[in-house]
């Protein structure tokens, strides 16, 4: 299976706050910056599931693209 990659775009505040769950209303779990490179673990709608610091938030596709 290969491996997906997203990078983290300009986003209005600067950063994407990652999510506990994929939902606007979940607990941030933490914030990736404009550039950063994240693994994708899966997708559902909008959201998109990631490796960050060893651990696996959701953050909005929004502000991704694939690379």
């Amino acid at each position: 299976v290969p491996v997906v990659k997203v990078q983290v775009t300009s986003t209005p505040a600067g950063f994407l706050r990652v999510r506990k769950e994929p939902s606007l209303a979940s607990a941030e779990i933490g914030r990736v910056k404009t550039g950063d490179q994240l693994e994708v673990v899966q997708e559902i709608r909008e959201w998109l599931q990631v490796k960050f610091e060893g651990k696996i938030g959701w953050i909005s596709s929004t502000y991704t693209k694939k690379i």
